[in-house]
């Protein structure tokens, strides 16, 4: 009898054994070709000793994984742009249909599989300069200088006053005048827009010299406009933090949340403000078909923008904070209804800074 094969097999032989073959099996995976770095190869970016698909030091891709021909180049771009596309669908459906939602994701970690805060700001801002653009309006974030100098803001006086010593308008006919022509062609600073043949030629030289300074103006307000609106988030953010304050919901992460969510809710905010234009654009389209007069001024566009932001904002506070409902109201209450003083102080940042760079 063979006492060797009855020998009884220690606990650390059935260890090995087991994990014989699943460590052999890791081997065989890692050992395929392309798997693993060549050895003696360094990172292209820091030149650190790269083993695997990524170097660890920078976390570039290893040189023999990145693509070496057209169509290896074409395809990873295709596959990285898709991916960014899906990111960004990804993040649009959780900030516009559940408030909140992609904040708390945002908070807890999960960040990979979605575009961050500012980030997505950025690509809306720039989708909401082209609506602008291309609609004429809504003028929330850029104003004419013609605006600055008519429509009752705080730095309407001190407006007029620098405007008028800038263009040096001719003796006896000062900036009042060429605003006087400037109102009777509906505000139209273009240069098709012609004066009546009556209109002296003061004036007229006036009301030259003043649209070639407001060309001047509206290009540069139209280019500031693009980032001072960025200026809207600390300010946002400090009345979220105040909110949780008054609220009693701060914790030890309300400064990032309260970051957090005053750029998500500036990304909605813009695309609520051009939701509002199209809505305001439609009722005055059927008003006009059934023959009845449209509204004057912007009340129905700021009651259209400010009570879907506050619904929004309600929503989001509470998923956000889980917050009561009666809380929840009230802190966007406290949030949103504030914007109009602040847009108010934005325009006349946006017309010193723009008036101070066409000087």
């Amino acid at each position: 009898m063979d006492v060797s094969r009855s020998r009884p097999i220690d606990a650390a032989s059935r260890v090995e054994r087991v994990e014989a073959p699943a460590a052999a099996a890791v081997r065989r995976a890692l050992h395929k070709p392309g798997r693993l770095t060549p050895d003696g190869e360094r990172c292209p970016a820091c030149q650190s000793a790269v083993r695997g698909r990524f170097c660890s030091t920078c976390g570039e891709k290893a040189l023999h994984r990145q693509p070496r021909t057209t169509w290896g180049f074409l395809k990873r771009g295709v596959a990285r742009l898709l991916d960014a596309d899906s990111r960004l669908l990804r993040s649009l459906y959780l900030l516009l249909f559940r408030p909140g939602a992609l904040t708390n994701r945002f908070l807890d970690g999960h960040r990979s599989h979605y575009v961050g805060p500012l980030q997505l700001f950025a690509i809306v801002n720039v989708a909401f300069v082209v609506f602008v653009s291309v609609t004429g309006g809504p003028t929330t974030f850029r104003n004419g200088l013609y605006y600055h100098l008519t429509a009752s803001y705080p730095h309407e006086a001190v407006a007029q006053r620098w405007v008028s010593n800038h263009i040096d308008a001719p003796e006896g006919w000062a900036l009042e005048s060429a605003l006087a022509l400037e109102d009777s062609l509906q505000g139209d600073t273009s240069a098709a827009a012609t004066a009546p043949e009556e209109t002296p030629r003061p004036a007229l030289e006036a009301l030259s010299r003043y649209r070639a300074y407001a060309d001047a103006f509206n290009q540069q307000a139209r280019r500031l406009s693009e980032t001072l609106v960025f200026l809207f988030i600390p300010a946002l953010a400090g009345l979220f933090w105040g909110g949780a304050a008054v609220a009693g919901t701060l914790t030890g992460r309300r400064g990032l949340a309260s970051i957090v969510q005053a750029t998500h809710f500036m990304t909605v905010f813009l695309v609520l403000l051009a939701s509002a234009q199209i809505l305001v654009l439609g009722i005055n389209s059927l008003l006009h078909v059934f023959g009845a007069s449209e509204p004057e001024g912007s009340g129905l566009f700021v009651l259209v923008a400010l009570g879907s932001a506050t619904v929004y904002l309600s929503l989001s506070i509470r998923r956000v904070g889980r917050t009561s409902w009666p809380r929840s109201i009230a802190q966007s209450v406290v949030v949103v209804w504030p914007l109009l003083f602040m847009q108010r102080m934005y325009t006349a940042i946006l017309f010193f800074v723009a008036y101070v760079l066409t000087l």
